[in-house]
């Protein structure tokens, strides 16, 4: 952009109107004008409240978001693996009611048949013994058994599973509370994302079952001190390791 016309009208734009030029200038590329905005721009002194409390009030904000989001990946797949797994048992105990409930009627119905001594299918259902047809019943349930017992199994396995690994991202975001802010992990939970505590504490029994991994709780523990630390300019805890960045 040449001198005359409106660079020689820099110093009066508004903030406004600089961001938009900016934003142009930006989109074509023009790192001159990027750099004669930015130049032009008018200097102002502040008064604010102490960086030390505004970058941790910030900051605290950012790394539980993060780490909710981990959470919620694992909470939100065992309450689905939990599901499954009821879903089966239920299924399971329905199809043993009902095959009980089948071989009774069929005993009921021979007995009576035998009574009335009703010919030659007498004592018969469907032309076999009642005992011969509770016996039917059974290897159906059997059978039925062999299909839903592995899908519970399978719910089972997988939830502890997900409960495991949601439990050590908790229990590495307590003990990184603990020593960085001297607070119990509900308490920032609580104050920045109570939803997420409501759902650990309806999965509370499988995450208090779980066992985590010591060697992934601490690795995670290192990674949000370090993060956190760095952000702070308070420097690295002694012997740490180099984690991935935040």
């Amino acid at each position: 952009m040449k001198k005359s016309g409106l660079a020689r009208h820099y110093d009066v734009l508004t903030p406004e109107e600089r961001f938009r030029l900016l934003l142009q200038a930006f989109a074509r590329d023009d790192r001159a004008e990027v750099d004669r905005l930015d130049r032009t721009c008018p200097s102002k002194t502040y008064t604010m409240s102490d960086a030390a409390y505004l970058d941790r009030r910030e900051l605290i904000h950012t790394v539980t978001v993060a780490v909710c989001l981990d959470l919620t990946q694992y909470v939100a797949k065992l309450q689905v693996a939990a599901a499954f797994a009821y879903a089966a048992r239920q299924l399971r105990d329905l199809v043993e009611n009902r095959a009980g409930e089948v071989a009774y009627r069929a005993h009921r119905r021979g007995e009576a048949a035998q009574q009335r001594r009703c010919g030659p299918r007498c004592g018969t259902v469907e032309g076999l013994d009642p005992e011969e047809f509770e016996a039917l019943v059974d290897d159906a349930f059997e059978a039925m058994s062999v299909v839903l017992e592995p899908l519970e199994r399978i719910g089972n396995d997988l939830g502890a599973e997900l409960a495991r690994q949601a439990r050590e991202i908790w229990d590495a975001f307590a003990r990184f509370c603990r020593t960085e802010l001297d607070l119990p992990a509900e308490t920032i939970i609580s104050a920045l994302l109570p939803s997420m505590l409501e759902r650990l504490e309806s999965q509370r029994e499988e995450l208090d079952a779980a066992e985590p991994d010591q060697a992934t709780v601490d690795e995670y523990e290192r990674t949000l001190t370090a993060g956190w630390r760095r952000r702070l300019g308070l420097g690295s805890l002694p012997n740490a390791d180099q984690p991935a960045k935040l």
